[in-house]
């Protein structure tokens, strides 16, 4: 049942996040969940400090860093001025 919600919980937050930095509706809550989904997710999925296969270690690596730099991206629509042209907030 954990996983199933975990999976659940994950998929919300980032349609949460995605749909409210695509319409402009209060962008900053939607920043703040994809955030909250990175943080979240990126050291329990990704955590190659405990893999021992070196092939594996190095692609958890490389997507540890490819979501820490995804957090980085998302952190930058925090400099948008709001509202956005197009947005409906």
């Amino acid at each position: 049942a954990a996983p199933a919600l975990a999976v659940l919980g994950s998929g919300l937050l980032l349609l949460g996040g995605g749909l409210s930095i695509l319409t402009g509706f209060w962008p900053h809550v939607g920043i703040g969940l994809i955030m909250l989904f990175f943080v979240g997710v990126t050291p329990v999925m990704h955590d190659f400090w405990n893999v021992q296969d070196p092939q594996q270690r190095t692609a958890q690596t490389i997507n540890f860093t490819k979501n820490l730099g995804l957090l980085g991206s998302t952190l930058m629509f925090v400099a948008v001025p709001v509202p956005w042209p197009i947005s409906l907030g």
